[in-house]
């Protein structure tokens, strides 16, 4: 074909490969892997344990980043909205308002309230949410930020919303934030609740209740706290989920992996009333070691509907089969690696076909980011090998770490969870050391 039509196709394919964007619902590009990742019936069970629900409930969304929550979370969103009964859905992206390295829960049910309030005047019209109890945090708030803050207020250039930035910019802001809030945590609540009470009020005569989705706090880094030894994971989802669980409407959380085999892990359905939901990875290989086929064929229909929404089929768009199994199968079922991979090939190629060169380039690059991220303490390597052979998770300080970094990822089979090296990792001459 033509250079320049070879150009804007290429175009094309990386503008649908974008690692980042998520799926809207009834996109052409969606491949259902539950069967593949034993997750079957993770979205309409979401929704039926609301809709059960005599009382509003609180659960637990898990999984890798990148690994296709949020795409899931728009097919249980377009469920609860549109299937009878109808729930009115508030979705919160908690990233856009918090420091996903430095994030407190006051923050989180400030977000969401936020969020509240913006989506029930734009979706419903509801203009009637004042702030109330809020009001005395909002006055003494001004005093030590020196803002006007209104909930009343949903236009986009909301003193709010100026808040809420100037808090996740500002560690120093932020801090005095916390420190006045923590002194009324049991107040803030209360506050929040009222809130919200009104809200589902106001919703009752169109629908049966309110859903609030916090998205992206599985995104929160892996801090330890010096001065207590509690993870950023267990001082907001363990030691203040009294607040989290508490909100007056049914309410879902997206939580990183690495906080389930945490010490604290263990607690968390006695915490929040339910056990974690887990959207593990898609199998490129079973624990035995063979490859997993299914798995490999989900990944590749994956590209292929990807190339053919571009006008090309994925077999014109590789040299050869081989050489996109050997991109798909690096991935370790990781989508968003995948879509990474992918985009890198096409750039090394630079023309279609995309050569096994090109992959190989593509593959090195994404082994060696793996590489110097594992490489600055030798001791991840042995932890690494551990895991590699048990298939399980390994009682050492580094692997929660190792986890939370995708080095080490989560899938899921008839016997239950288990663990694995990322196949681009093993791929490490310091991974095969000392290997039998």
């Amino acid at each position: 074909m033509p250079a320049n039509t070879d150009f804007e196709l290429m175009q094309r394919i990386v503008g649908l490969i974008d690692p980042l964007i998520p799926l809207p619902v009834n996109d052409p590009r969606y491949v259902d892997y539950s069967a593949e990742r034993g997750s079957a019936g993770l979205v309409s069970n979401m929704a039926l344990t609301i809709r059960l629900a005599p009382e509003r409930t609180c659960q637990l969304l898990s999984g890798h980043r990148g690994s296709g929550k949020t795409t899931e979370i728009n097919r249980l969103r377009h469920d609860l909205e549109n299937t009878e009964p109808r729930y009115f859905v508030v979705y919160c992206e908690a990233d856009k308002y918090v420091d996903e390295n430095d994030v407190d829960y006051a923050e989180v049910l400030i977000s969401l309230t936020r969020q509240l309030v913006i989506d029930a005047h734009a979706k419903a019209k509801i203009t009637k949410l004042r702030p109330g109890k809020l009001s005395g945090f909002w006055e003494g708030l001004k005093n030590i930020l020196g803002a006007v803050l209104s909930l009343g207020k949903v236009k986009v250039k909301s003193p709010i919303l100026d808040f809420e930035f100037d808090v996740k910019q500002n560690p120093d802001s932020r801090q005095r934030l916390r420190d006045h809030l923590r002194q009324r945590a049991t107040t803030l609540l209360e506050a929040v609740n009222e809130v919200v009470e009104k809200a589902v009020a106001l919703l009752s005569k169109e629908y049966t209740g309110l859903v609030v989705i916090v998205d992206n706090l599985d995104r929160i880094f892996l801090n330890v706290n010096p001065n207590t030894k509690r993870t950023s994971h267990e001082a907001l989802f363990v030691d203040a989920s009294e607040h989290l669980r508490n909100i007056a409407c049914h309410v879902i959380y997206t939580l990183p992996p690495a906080l389930l085999y945490s010490p604290s892990g263990n607690k968390l359905p006695l915490l929040f009333g339910s056990q974690p939901n887990i959207l593990p990875m898609v199998p490129v290989a079973r624990r035995t070691g063979e490859p997993d086929e299914d798995g490999i064929a989900r990944l590749l229909e994956t590209v292929e509907k990807r190339f053919k929404k571009a006008g090309i089929g994925s077999g014109q768009a590789f040299s050869s089969d081989l050489v996109l199994k050997r991109l798909v199968t690096a991935s370790g079922g990781y989508v968003r690696g995948l879509m990474t991979l992918l985009r890198s090939a096409l750039t090394y190629a630079g023309s279609l076909p995309i050569t096994s060169q090109a992959v190989d380039q593509a593959i090195r690059g994404e082994r060696d980011l793996k590489i110097t991220s594992v490489s600055p303490k030798p001791k991840n390597w042995s932890t690494l090998r551990e895991v590699a052979k048990t298939k399980a998770p390994v009682d050492a300080e580094e692997y929660l770490s190792l986890l939370d970094s995708l080095i080490v990822l989560e899938y899921r089979d008839k016997q239950g969870p288990w663990h694995d090296v990322h196949p681009l990792a093993k791929e490490a001459s310091e991974f095969k050391v000392l290997l039998p």
